[in-house]
């Protein structure tokens, strides 16, 4: 079921209707998991077998962490993350088992290659172990925080964190202590509906329009079909896919975060302007923050960790222990964020060279800055560099996004090739409709950074105006409705 249809604004209306009958308020986690279920099984009956599977592993072991045996928690807790880790690694990655492990006519590798890959089971795996590693780990009373001490009231709050509705497939990843907290009766008077408005309306521009609306032209990045552009127009598309999927996947996130206060919970950002980052390290703090901070947490920093307590001395071949730290952890986080979206050889490479950037770019960073403040720029300089900079991070992640595009790396090699030796600008019309759908993404993010000037206030007033066109455009010039690129993920 898809934000942009119909079916789920009856949908909406309906749950948010029952949700708020004050007789029934007492009910209001069962009516929110209830609708949960039926947002998540609409297209798939099936799908309902794995998220109570999923969800069951987490309530075991997340309440036995808490209450079990003082002398199995360890054991309990690593039992919820692998079982988790297996479910992820056979319904998304069975059919690559298949292919690799098992020959054509083998049963068990034709059964792996007809198991449906559920909508956002990745993001619902690893929202699954960030719960049983912060119960585990359970700092400062926060596990009993977490898990009360009646099972059932417990199966409640795990079944509601893990199938809310709104974030169920493409995230944002919550952390249990980001939401279970909030769980408890809501009221409608407590709904901050300007603030649902704004999000929603740019959500869903963001998405049908400018989205929707893209993917018409960028589809032609596809193989065989670049092939038959000139040079200008595969750098222009290329532009457009890398607004296209900015503005599809934050779409989604506003669209999440504005019905999940509808019924009364706070979802965290999960964008911040990633297309003004003047650096790598800069852009993965702005980009699917959810997903960032949680490969920072579960994976960077405790091989980090791991890796220091083994490596005693100060060097190594004449770099520094942490220069060493940093690229193994680096390389180690990102080969596998690549392979969380996917099993391709495109994918891994894309987490790898991601992971290479941020590696050389703490190198040269050091070096940059040492000049600066040798040489005193600052000014008009300053700005330059900085645009500059803006301009090869920008044109990095950019470049690393048809990766997602085109999965076998021949193809992506042509297209470069074109690129380079055709020379041709293209068809003028096809390159402006580009520029013109991208143009609402430059505008986003200009108004982010000119927020700051003493006039914005002068003009912030009228900031109803921008939501009455986005209202306007939505109705007029949406494009033809198609999923929302993260589901796959």
């Amino acid at each position: 079921m898809s934000f942009t249809s119909f079916v789920f604004v009856a949908f909406l209306f309906l749950t948010f209707l029952i949700y708020y009958i004050p007789r029934v308020s007492k009910y209001q986690v069962l009516i929110l998991v209830s609708a949960s279920i039926v947002f998540y099984c609409y297209q798939q009956m099936f799908f309902i077998i794995l998220l109570l599977l999923s969800v069951s592993i987490n309530v075991i072991s997340s309440y036995y962490v808490v209450y079990g045996p003082k002398s199995w928690k360890k054991s309990i807790a690593l039992a919820g993350v692998v079982l988790n880790l297996l479910l992820l690694l056979l319904f998304k990655y069975g059919p690559l088992s298949a292919k690799v492990f098992f020959s054509e006519g083998d049963a068990i590798g034709r059964l792996l290659l007809t198991i449906p890959v559920p909508l956002g089971i990745s993001f619902s795996t690893f929202q699954g172990i960030s719960l049983v590693i912060d119960v585990f780990r359970g700092r400062d009373g926060t596990a009993s925080q977490l898990v009360p001490v009646s099972f059932p009231q417990h199966i409640k709050q795990i079944f509601l964190y893990r199938s809310f509705f709104p974030q169920l497939v493409a995230g944002p990843i919550i952390r249990a202590h980001q939401f279970i907290p909030q769980i408890g009766e809501k009221k409608i008077s407590d709904i901050d509906w300007e603030l649902c408005f704004k999000t929603l309306i740019t959500g869903y521009f963001l998405k049908m329009v400018v989205a929707d609306n893209l993917k018409d032209f960028t589809f032609w990045i596809t193989y065989p079909y670049f092939l038959s552009q000139h040079s200008g127009t595969l750098v222009f598309m290329l532009i457009g896919y890398s607004c296209q999927i900015f503005a599809d996947f934050a779409g989604y996130s506003l669209i999440a975060i504005g019905l999940a206060r509808l019924f009364g919970y706070r979802i965290p950002d999960n964008f911040n302007f990633p297309y003004i980052s003047t650096s790598i390290k800069d852009f993965w703090s702005r980009w699917h923050i959810s997903l960032s901070t949680w490969l920072r947490d579960y994976l960077f920093l405790p091989t980090a960790y791991f890796c220091s307590a083994r490596m005693p001395k100060e060097t190594y071949l004449g770099i520094k222990t942490e220069n060493w730290i940093y690229l193994f952890s680096t390389m180690v986080t990102f080969f596998i964020c690549g392979f969380w979206h996917g099993a391709g050889v495109s994918f891994i490479l894309w987490g790898c060279l991601f992971g290479a950037g941020l590696v050389l770019e703490r190198f040269i960073t050091t070096a940059i800055k040492n000049y600066r403040k040798r040489k005193k720029i600052r000014g008009a300089a300053a700005l330059v560099i900085n645009f500059f900079n803006w301009l090869i991070v920008f044109s990095f992640v950019t470049v690393l996004w048809i990766f997602f595009k085109l999965s076998d790396l021949k193809w992506i090699e042509a297209y470069f090739r074109t690129i380079f030796t055709d020379g041709k600008l293209g068809e003028i019309k096809f390159i402006i409709s580009i520029i013109l759908y991208s143009f609402p993404v430059v505008i986003y993010h200009l108004v982010y950074l000119l927020r700051k000037n003493y006039w914005y206030e002068g003009i912030k007033k009228y900031e109803y105006v921008g939501y009455g066109l986005m209202i306007f455009f939505i109705v007029t010039n949406s494009g033809s409705s198609i999923s929302f690129i993260y589901f796959q993920f």
